[in-house]
C-alpha cells in the first residue's frame, strides 16, 4: 500500500501538475473549494427557508449537510456527507501546508501527495453514495424531476445553490 500511494504521488506531483509549482495550485484549489462551499451554504439557505428551517445553520461548515439530512430524513446520509466535507477542508488544509514547507524531500511530497489523493477519492466516493440518498429525499421532499438527480451527483454545491433560488422548486 505504501508503494502504490508512493508512485500515485509521484504521477500527480509530476505528470499531472506539469512543472507548475505544486503550492500555487493547491492554494488556488483550496480557494476554488472555498468558494464552491459559500455557494453550497447559500443554497441551503434557500432551501432552508423554503422548508421553513432555521436558515442561520446553512452557514456552519458541515453542520449544514447534517441539518438538511435532518429536514429530509435522511440523517445518517447528511451525517456521512458533513464528515465526508470536513475531511476534504481538513486534509486540504494540510496539504497546502505540507507543500509550502519548502525543506521536504521528493519522495515524501510524492507518497504525501498520494496518501491524499487516495484519501479524496474515497472521501468524495462515500459522499457521493451518501448523497445519491439523501438528494433524492430532497427531490422527493420538493417534488421536482428526477432528472435534477445527475446534477446533484455531479456538481452537488453548485446544484444546491441553483436548488435553493429557483422559483419553481417549492
Amino acid at each position: 500500500m505504501k508503494h502504490f500511494a508512493f508512485l500515485t504521488g509521484e504521477y500527480a506531483a509530476y505528470h499531472l501538475w506539469l512543472g507548475e509549482g505544486i503550492d500555487e495550485v493547491l492554494i488556488e484549489a483550496l480557494f476554488i473549494y472555498t468558494v464552491l462551499q459559500v455557494c453550497f451554504a447559500i443554497g441551503l439557505r434557500g432551501i432552508f427557508s423554503k422548508l421553513n428551517a432555521k436558515k442561520w445553520w446553512a452557514f456552519l461548515p458541515g453542520v449544514n449537510a447534517a441539518y438538511l439530512g435532518d429536514l429530509c430524513g435522511c440523517r445518517a446520509a447528511g451525517i456521512v456527507i458533513a464528515l465526508c466535507k470536513l475531511v476534504f477542508l481538513v486534509a486540504s488544509e494540510a496539504t497546502v501546508r505540507v507543500f509550502t514547507i519548502p525543506l521536504m524531500d521528493e519522495k515524501s511530497i510524492s507518497y504525501h501527495c498520494g496518501i491524499t489523493l487516495l484519501l479524496f477519492a474515497g472521501a468524495f466516493l462515500v459522499r457521493t453514495i451518501a448523497g445519491f440518498f439523501l438528494y433524492r429525499k430532497l427531490i422527493r421532499r420538493f417534488r421536482a424531476e428526477r432528472w435534477w438527480m445527475i446534477f446533484f451527483l455531479l456538481f452537488p454545491n453548485l446544484t444546491v445553490l441553483f436548488f435553493g433560488f429557483h422559483p419553481g422548486i417549492w
